[in-house]
């Protein structure tokens, strides 16, 4: 289902978020939460009942990455852990999260065969420091053009702004670019004020909407849409 009149000849870049598009950023946190609660408890049984709730509700209180650590930490502080460092824990949460970084099935696969006919590009939220590091542990760097993170301008997804600096990064216009992200009102609605097509992709979660926007769950289905069947372009 589109949005607005393309001609398929105008698509000449895909910009993906990262989290949760490329990655599987819900999988990545559950086993960080699992490395902080036993760090912070590590009288517990890690097998338990107890401590897999606890784990389960920390992702609960993550949101999928959209809350930011202050509020999800000081939670696990008041809950777990009294006596949590939140500030040291931000810090770690940075430079370790990248060692549970798994792409999403299909994605190493298939991006080098987008790569044959579009421009590719990664815009994400995030520190960039973090965000680079966790991009470059999943061997995939070589396939983009552009890798933009928000936190070097200031800026956050759904400011238009950040979306129209990433497609100048990837030498194309807003128009010329198809957006594939899996959070609506960050990428999905910041993608549309910014003149993209967006896609929402929707592999780790589930998503019920009554916008028209075209969804799709996995990288077969990019493959067919973007490589086999552009007629949804038009």
């Amino acid at each position: 289902m589109s949005l607005f009149c393309y001609d398929g000849d105008m698509i000449k870049g895909i910009l993906f978020d990262y989290d949760g598009t490329l990655s599987k950023r819900y999988e990545a946190a559950y086993q960080m939460y699992r490395y902080m609660l036993h760090t912070l408890r590590p009288d517990a049984d890690t097998h338990s009942l107890n401590f897999e709730t606890a784990v389960q509700r920390c992702l609960l209180w993550d949101e999928f990455g959209s809350i930011g650590k202050d509020h999800v930490f000081s939670l696990i502080q008041k809950n777990y852990a009294p006596d949590m460092d939140i500030d040291l824990w931000k810090t770690i949460w940075l430079e370790k999260f990248a060692e549970y970084q798994t792409l999403i099935p299909g994605a190493a696969e298939v991006l080098p065969l987008l790569k044959k006919k579009y421009k590719l590009g990664v815009l994400s939220n995030g520190d960039a420091h973090s965000q680079k590091k966790k991009i470059h542990s999943t061997g995939i760097d070589a396939c983009f053009d552009a890798i933009v993170v928000t936190g070097e301008y200031g800026l956050q997804k759904p400011d238009p702004k950040i979306f129209r600096i990433a497609a100048e990064k990837m030498g194309l216009k807003p128009e010329e670019i198809v957006f594939v992200g899996d959070t609506f009102a960050t990428d999905i609605h910041g993608a549309i004020h910014a003149g993209m097509k967006p896609v929402w992709f929707l592999y780790e979660r589930r998503g019920i909407t009554q916008y028209p926007v075209l969804t799709v769950s996995n990288y077969e289905q990019i493959k067919h849409i973007f490589l086999e069947d552009t007629t949804w372009m038009e």
